[in-house]
């Protein structure tokens, strides 16, 4: 169920200063996308390979 029977996804921003800039360098270069992992694992598992599966491997899990 969950995201599989969704219509869309809720997301919000939280920037962490210590990683705008990293993330945004690596998202210019390659595409990128970092996520964080302050929620809870199963949410994250499943919003991960959402997200995967909308653009590709190119997401990062950072703390």
């Amino acid at each position: 169920k969950g995201l599989a029977e969704s219509f869309g996804i809720m997301v919000n921003y939280n920037y962490l200063p210590r990683h705008i800039e990293c993330n945004n360098e690596q998202y210019l270069h390659d595409g990128t996308i970092a996520v964080s992992e302050g929620v809870g694992a199963e949410t994250m598992d499943e919003g991960t390979e959402w997200l995967r599966t909308c653009v590709g491997e190119k997401v990062k899990v950072v703390g």
